[in-house]
C-alpha cells in the first residue's frame, strides 16, 4: 500500500547554527498510516542551495508514495529492519529492479532517477535521508550513477588510512549533477582518540552508528545526526569507554562553495562575541 505523510511531524532540530545536532529516543515508532517521519533539516547551506534530511519509518509491505523522480540527488541509509529498492533504469519502461537492503548498507540516487522503496518486514524499515539540489559542479566530469555501498565489511582495503587512534575507510569520492564531489568514509575513533578544531570548506554530515562523541560542546550517541557548516569550526573526542564508529558525508558544493578563510583571518566579531558568550555558558552550567 501507499502511505501518506503525517500532518504532524517531529520538532526540528534543536540549532547550534549554522551547524546543529539532532538526536532521537529509540525505538522509532510506527503510525497508522506505515509512514512516519522525524523532521531534521530542510533549508539552504553555505554549500548548497537546498539541502534537506529526515529519518522515516517504513512499515512492512508499505510504500511512501509510487514511483516517482525527483530534481534532488538523495542518500539513503538504513538504520534497522530492511527495504526493498525498487529503481526504474529505463524511463519509457515500468519494468523495474529490485534490491533489499538493511543496516550497513546505502544508497545514492542521481537526480531524476526513477524509484519507490517499500518495506520488506518482518518489522519496520528505519532509514536517514539526505536530499539537495544545487546549481551544477561536476564540471563536464562524468557524473556519479544510482548505487548501493555497504560499510559493514572489514575488507581494510587500499582507502583504509589509519593514524594516532583514528581508521578511516572511504566509500565515496565521485563528482555528482549538483556537487564537485560527494565523498563518503567510515571512521572510527578509538576510546580517547580525536582532532582539534578545524574548519572544512564545504558541508559535512555525520551519522553515529555507534560509542559517543563529544563535538560542539555537546555529547552525541548512536544514531545522532551532526552537520558542520562549511567554514565552522569544529572538532571531535571519542568520550565514551568503546571505540566510536561515525559516517562522514562531505557535500563539496558546486558555484555555492563559499571562500574559504585564509589561515590567520579573523571571523566577525559577533561571532566571536557569540562563540566566547556560549562557552562561558556551558562552563557555568558544567560548574552547578
Amino acid at each position: 500500500m501507499n502511505a501518506r505523510a503525517p500532518d504532524s511531524l517531529a520538532p526540528d532540530a534543536d540549532p547550534i547554527w549554522p551547524c546543529w545536532i539532532r538526536e532521537f529516543d529509540e525505538p522509532f515508532e510506527e503510525n497508522a498510516s506505515g509512514w512516519n517521519i522525524y523532521r531534521i533539516f530542510n533549508g539552504s547551506t553555505p554549500a548548497m542551495e537546498s539541502f534537506g534530511t529526515h529519518v522515516s519509518v517504513l512499515s512492512a509491505g508499505t510504500t511512501p508514495h509510487p514511483p516517482h523522480a525527483h530534481v534532488e540527488e538523495e542518500l539513503i541509509i538504513m538504520l534497522s529492519g530492511e527495504a526493498e529498492i525498487l529503481r526504474f533504469d529505463d524511463p519509457t519502461s515500468d519494468e523495474s529492479t529490485s534490491t533489499t537492503i538493511g543496516p550497513g548498507a546505502f544508497l545514492y540516487h542521481s537526480a531524476y532517477h526513477r524509484h519507490t522503496i517499500r518495506g520488506a518486514g518482518p518489522g519496520p524499515a528505519t532509514y536517514l535521508i539526505f536530499k539537495w539540489k544545487n546549481e551544477s559542479g561536476a564540471n563536464d566530469a562524468p557524473e556519479l550513477e544510482s548505487s548501493i555501498l555497504r560499510f559493514d565489511d572489514d575488507d581494510g582495503g587500499s582507502g583504509t588510512k589509519r593514524s594516532n587512534g583514528w581508521t578511516r575507510k572511504r566509500l565515496l569520492d565521485s563528482p555528482t549533477r549538483y556537487l564537485r564531489k560527494l565523498h563518503c568514509h567510515l571512521s572510527v575513533l578509538e576510546q580517547g582518540a580525536g582532532y582539534r578544531p578545524h574548519a572544512d570548506p564545504y558541508d559535512v554530515a555525520i551519522l553515529v552508528l555507534e560509542g559517543t562523541l563529544e563535538t560542539l560542546g555537546r555529547k552525541v550517541g548512536r544514531h545522532g545526526v551532526i552537520f558542520y557548516a562549511a567554514g565552522e569550526p569544529h572538532g571531535m573526542g571519542n568520550v565514551g569507554p568503546s571505540p566510536a564508529s561515525y559516517l562522514v558525508f562531505e557535500f563539496h558544493g558546486g558555484t555555492y562553495a563559499p571562500r574559504f578563510r585564509p589561515k590567520g583571518q579573523r571571523r566577525p566579531w559577533y561571532r566571536r562575541l557569540a562563540t566566547r558568550t556560549l562557552k562561558r555558558l556551558r562552563q557555568l552550567v558544567r560548574r552547578r
